[in-house]
């Protein structure tokens, strides 16, 4: 029975790759940091794990040992000082590279992403590419899989937004969910059980050996595209104001302070002058509700500068919250491409967007 070391296998995509492999007949082994995640997999696939620091190349030498391949998952989408691109992705494949030679390990995979190129002026694509420099001038038969957005239960980008939706979409906040750039980057996601669906058929696929192959799904969709596809899964309505989006926007906002102000100064006459006091009240309440309780979201477009800044001061304040700068910048370049080669040499069928996320929304 062969081995595969699988690298980040507690991550997303490695939590959908690790029982598939299972089912295939492979040992498995995973190479983590965190142990109790570690024998989770452990515990319910049968798979062994080896705990340590992934920049340790004597650990990742002995989780090596033995194993006729790697599937080297770990990524970032959020870099911090602690943890820049350049280490996440450059630096920590060269190692892995390395002790997969050291110990004669023939077979790697390696999952970059689309968009990944030595020019981008995104550092996470830069940092991308030249990883993928470190796997190509290796002499391991490598495959190089460039997955678009990945989406399943539990992904940072359409989990979080339905969380966001449906808890706010029972209180009596103002929904309103500013679009990036006016939400016309064109992404095309893709389900994490076609990447692990991919990845397992390559491994096994001679004619996937020194191949860089587009993993992405059947549909090239805009943000806002993507963003009203999520608010029909969960069953909650959004409206992009067309004609006047800031102005739709701000009447909204204004409706409810307006009715804020109203109840206020009418509680502050209530001791002076009832007769006015409780129409005013009345009054303003009636606004801040109708501006409250309206279940429709406006989906507002913010230009690049302002997203940036928002989402700057956000990570410096209290840490990043729906986008980070970094995420910002992959979302503003987009991915996309022609996954048709990759689907004709596996034989994958691509899940559409749409289909795929009602499998686990509403939450």
């Amino acid at each position: 029975m062969q081995t595969v070391l699988v690298t980040g296998g507690t991550g997303f995509v490695g939590r959908n790759l690790v029982p598939r492999l299972r089912q295939a007949g492979f040992e498995v082994r995973i190479f983590t940091r965190y142990r109790d995640k570690g024998q989770a997999l452990q515990s319910q696939y049968g798979c062994a794990f080896f705990e340590g620091s992934p920049y340790d190349l004597s650990r990742l030498a002995k989780a090596c040992e033995g194993a006729s391949a790697v599937i080297h998952l770990v990524g970032a989408v959020t870099e911090t000082p602690q943890a820049p691109f350049e280490d996440v992705h450059t630096r920590l494949t060269r190692l892995v590279v390395e002790a997969a030679c050291q110990k004669g390990v023939r077979r790697f995979l390696h999952v970059s992403a689309l968009g990944a190129r030595p020019y981008s002026l995104c550092r996470y694509y830069r940092s991308k590419w030249q990883a993928e420099q470190c796997v190509q001038a290796s002499p391991l038969d490598w495959t190089i899989l460039r997955p678009s957005v990945i989406f399943g239960k539990g992904d940072r980008f359409t989990t979080r937004i339905a969380q966001l939706v449906e808890s706010f979409s029972a209180s009596l906040l103002l929904k309103t969910l500013p679009l990036p750039g006016g939400g016309v980057s064109f992404l095309q996601p893709v389900a994490v059980w076609d990447v692990a669906e991919v990845c397992l058929r390559a491994l096994g696929h001679p004619d996937a050996i020194g191949r860089t192959l587009v993993v992405a799904g059947p549909q090239r969709l805009s943000l806002r595209a993507i963003v009203e596809e999520i608010f029909a899964a969960v069953g909650v309505p959004s409206q992009t104001p067309r004609s006047s989006p800031l102005a739709a926007t701000l009447r909204r906002w204004s409706e409810a302070l307006g009715g804020v102000v109203l109840a206020v100064a009418g509680s502050g006459l209530l001791g002076v002058s009832p007769s006015l006091a409780f129409p005013s009240i009345l009054l303003g309440l009636s606004f801040l509700l109708h501006a409250t309780c309206d279940p429709t979201w406006l989906l507002p477009p913010v230009p690049w500068p302002v997203s940036y800044a928002a989402a700057w001061l956000a990570e410096r304040c209290v840490g990043p919250r729906l986008l980070s700068v970094s995420e910002l910048c992959v979302l503003e370049e987009g991915s996309w491409g022609d996954p048709t080669p990759t689907a004709e040499l596996l034989g994958i069928h691509w899940t559409p967007f749409s289909e795929g996320i009602r499998r686990y929304l509403p939450l």
